[in-house]
């Protein structure tokens, strides 16, 4: 598929998955710049998490044989084993009160078949996926080559709904057996699907549900390239050998083959585990009727910007008389130092109109000091968020996940400025805005380089240029300018008209009653 290129015309004030969702074409800003590591002066950091031999809180050189590295989550990613233990008890208790347990799959031989050049999906492999997300929590975890595994991931979630970052090869782990260490769940919770039990180590053959093998294509003795098993695949079976082949797929069929049977096995055993009916949780299906979805906010970057006093430029410094004449600046003190708080423009309106159409949740990785003085000035009578927030005052966080927010995921949309900071598994429900850049220190922050040759090209045009202070202008952040986003053309207006023609999509009426349900709102953001 070819990438659009970029539209000269639009400011791309929201991005999903890397698009434009205005103009449909590619953004290379959407990722961002990893945060830089701030040392946390705490002597009693049991450095839980690290990456690359360093502890994500703390910053400091750890010892990596207390643990496992799950390299499928971020290459040198990397937990402690006691974080392990409460990440699969917690998630065990989601799990348990979202009425939903973990399913593993294998892919080659379970889902589909491929001889190296040509990959056949197994009858009713889309279908079966999309069924058992309504019960489980999927992960893909197999033997194949990685870069090979993840084009099959690509022809059967495209969309990444289904298996988001819950794709664990043998190769990534170093491990000559499967294992369920690499999966994030408990082991009580935990029902394996696959065609073959010597892959997996002795331990967890206790959770295996083996199904038939699914060979669509007959094994090739030659596997010396592209072009040789080409030609063998097309050669080397006789007439009467390809009607058997034949005959051998049409063994298995959309409604009554393996993975037919193998859904059904799994609704039993899930109706048995919850002793009863799978159904939504009360919250979630209430939501729903009352037409609903659930929105998950950011705070800093999405909904304001701050800087402290001694930061302030000179062009900037008039901003101190401004405090008790504006209503969206605000001073406070943090951590011994007068803070700027500058709240985006159309904040208050987006918050009133979204409420109507959504459940809102923060979730912030802000200190407990910022983000209690901005809720205040947000939500003053805790009319929109209630006890919906989560915060590091209340969690330990070094990024941002969807467990606790205890909603399916198909019902919630993400709407924040930063993409790096969330869970791999959660990115598929992330609408990303524009980053609020107000002060010069921000904005300055946030700037994304053109690269070398653009900024060589930038360097001598503003050498040549006889107009410096227009050629510059583009540099001096809101603030200096004495100007601010567009209240009814900014950022925050174009989230919310998006997020209305979602919610409008999600609920049109055209969709049967009972099919809502079962409908997902990533597959709306995506189109």
């Amino acid at each position: 598929m070819s990438v659009p290129p970029p539209c000269p015309c639009c400011v791309h004030w929201i991005v999903h998955n890397g698009f434009c969702c205005e103009c449909k074409s590619a953004v290379d800003w959407y990722k961002g710049r990893l945060k830089n590591c701030t040392r946390i002066k705490d002597p009693n950091c049991d450095h839980s998490m690290s990456y690359r031999g360093y502890c994500s809180r703390c910053c400091r050189k750890v010892d990596e044989s207390n643990g496992e590295f799950f390299n499928y989550i971020s290459q040198g990613q990397h937990f402690s084993y006691k974080y392990i233990a409460s990440i699969k008890r917690q998630r065990f208790g989601i799990g348990y009160g979202q009425r939903k347990l973990h399913l593993v799959v294998d892919l080659q031989h379970v889902l589909l078949d491929s001889n190296g050049v040509l990959v056949k999906l197994r009858p009713f492999a889309r279908e079966f996926l999309r069924e058992v997300n309504e019960l489980f929590t999927i992960y893909a975890y197999t033997k194949s080559d990685p870069k090979q595994s993840r084009s099959f991931i690509k022809l059967l979630d495209p969309l990444k709904i289904f298996f988001p970052s819950r794709f664990i090869t043998i190769a990534d782990e170093k491990r000559k057996k499967k294992s369920l260490e690499f999966v994030l769940a408990d082991e009580r919770g935990v029902v394996i699907l696959d065609c073959k039990s010597e892959t997996w180590e002795k331990d967890d053959e206790r959770n295996l549900l083996l199904i038939k093998s699914y060979n669509c294509f007959k094994e090739m003795e030659y596997q010396q390239g592209f072009i040789t098993k080409f030609i063998n695949f097309f050669n080397k079976s006789s007439p009467a050998e390809k009607g058997n082949e034949k005959k051998e797929e049409e063994e298995e069929d959309d409604d009554d083959g393996v993975l037919v049977d193998a859904l059904n096995s799994l609704k039993t055993l899930h109706q048995r585990f919850f002793h009863g009916q799978y159904k939504d949780s009360h919250v979630s299906k209430n939501a729903l009727e009352k037409k609903k979805l659930h929105l998950v906010l950011s705070l800093y970057g999405t909904f304001f910007d701050s800087q402290a006093f001694t930061c302030l430029s000179n062009k900037e410094k008039y901003l101190k008389g401004k405090v008790n004449s504006r209503n969206d600046l605000w001073q406070t003190r943090i951590r011994r130092h007068d803070v700027l708080i500058k709240l985006r423009p159309f904040v208050h309106e987006f918050l009133r109109e979204a409420n109507k159409l959504f459940i809102l949740h923060v979730t912030t990785l802000c200190i407990p000091e910022y983000a209690d003085f901005v809720l205040k000035l947000l939500d003053p009578h805790q009319l929109y968020f209630g006890n919906r927030i989560i915060s590091p005052s209340k969690h330990v966080m070094w990024e941002k996940t969807l467990d606790q927010v205890l909603v399916g995921e198909r019902e919630v949309i993400i709407l924040d400025d930063r993409y790096d900071v969330w869970s791999p598994e959660n990115r598929s429900n992330l609408l990303q805005i524009t980053t609020y850049s107000y002060f010069k220190a921000t904005k300055k922050r946030n700037r994304i380089d053109g690269g070398m040759i653009q900024n060589l090209f930038k360097y001598f045009l503003k050498i040549f240029s006889r107009d410096d202070d227009n050629l510059l202008s583009d540099s001096n952040s809101y603030s200096e300018e004495r100007k601010d986003e567009s209240v009814d053309d900014g950022a925050l207006a174009n989230a919310l008209r998006f997020l209305f023609k979602v919610h409008q999509e999600f609920f049109n009426h055209h969709y049967s009653e009972n099919d809502i349900y079962k409908r997902d709102v990533r597959v709306f953001l995506h189109s």
